[in-house]
């Protein structure tokens, strides 16, 4: 390697690890330098404010102004972490529910209603013993918490299909 294939002062090597290169600094800095000297400060200023409620506000702030800019984004990464699959074992995205929602013609599986008016149907997924579980269908709000319930309580959900089969009562009690 040629003397101004590296860099002078730390020797990584010169190729396609230049960071400002201007009229100041035509020759510009080493990138892998200027990132650990970047990280360094970064983790030093982030200590020093960590606790101040300003900063606490701010990042609250961002955080929210970037959950109402990208709520798909967000809602992929809350599947993320919930551990969420396709059939084929990757994570759970917007395609896989894009295909899941026109199999299903926009209706909940359980009850074959479409969504209240400005929510969606939310991914049913079968909880694996290590937490994570492939996504079986859309359902209704509703429907998920019944489900849920029914699995945490032990209840048959057969017993379940069988009261929503019943004809409802057409008075009203006092």
């Amino acid at each position: 390697m040629s003397a101004d294939a590296v860099w002078k002062k730390c020797g990584h090597p010169r190729e396609g690890n230049t960071v400002g290169v201007s009229t100041e600094q035509p020759g510009g800095r080493c990138g892998t330098c200027h990132a650990k000297r970047h990280a360094a400060y970064a983790a030093k200023w982030y200590q020093a404010n960590k606790g101040c409620e300003r900063f606490k506000a701010r990042k609250r702030a961002s955080a929210a102004q970037w959950r109402t800019a990208h709520p798909d984004r967000r809602r992929a990464a809350e599947w993320r972490r919930a551990g969420m699959l396709n059939r084929a074992g990757q994570p759970f995205t917007w395609s896989n529910y894009r295909v899941l929602f026109e199999n299903q013609s926009g209706l909940c599986l359980l009850c074959g209603r479409p969504a209240p008016q400005g929510r969606r149907l939310v991914p049913d997924h079968f909880h694996g013993p290590d937490g994570r579980g492939v996504v079986r269908a859309l359902v209704c709000t509703p429907c998920n918490t019944i489900e849920g319930l029914m699995a945490t309580h032990g209840i048959n959900p057969s017993r379940y299909a069988d009261a929503q089969a019943r004809p409802r009562p057409t008075h009203r009690h006092p």
